[in-house]
């Protein structure tokens, strides 16, 4: 089902340097291999200053482990070294280094609760500009259980320039599955 908007932002918003001239929403739901499930949707959003486009994507897994074995695969460097990452550091100041393809990407942990929650918000190589902390990429993982069933759910949200939903969706399914075989889940 995809569900469009438009919005006009009144004169008093535009002040904040962001504006959402539109978005898309896609919900997709699935099962695969009995216990993969699925919730997606896409968010465009374009600031005012930069004309830079971001995208909001969120999807969901049910993993066969518990949080509290998970938790220290999601906010250690050791643990997403094992199936995020080719290679993640962490220096002295709390900065993350996440290493795909050769390639350096310092990230800072700027949320988390102890067994559900972690946030990493990733840092411009020109960081001298404070005005574009607002709009800064990030992704984050929510451990959440169902009450009802014992089941957990990995709840990720990625925000970032990358705007097509199959491909992301791709990259984290793959990417859980190798979490799924390292934890066992």
């Amino acid at each position: 089902m995809n569900i469009y908007c438009a919005f006009s932002a009144p004169v008093m918003k535009r002040s904040a340097n962001l504006l959402i001239l539109s978005f898309k929403m896609q919900y997709i739901y699935g099962v695969i291999f009995g216990h993969l499930v699925k919730k997606i949707y896409l968010k465009k959003t374009i600031t005012n200053d930069q004309v830079m486009s971001k995208y909001k994507f969120n999807t969901e897994f049910e993993i066969n482990a518990s949080k509290k074995m998970l938790f220290p695969y999601l906010n250690t460097a050791s643990g997403l070294a094992q199936w995020f990452a080719d290679d993640v550091n962490v220096n002295e100041d709390k900065v993350y280094n996440f290493i795909w393809d050769g390639e350096d990407h310092k990230a800072k942990l700027v949320a988390h609760r102890s067994n559900s929650y972690v946030k990493f918000e990733f840092i411009n190589k020109d960081d001298n500009n404070t005005d574009d902390e607002h709009d800064r990429a990030f992704f984050e993982f929510k451990l959440d259980q169902n009450e009802l069933t014992q089941s957990v759910f990995l709840r990720i949200t990625d925000y970032s320039e990358n705007s097509d939903p199959e491909e992301l969706e791709d990259m984290w399914e793959n990417l859980v599955i190798a979490l799924k075989e390292t934890v066992g889940g």
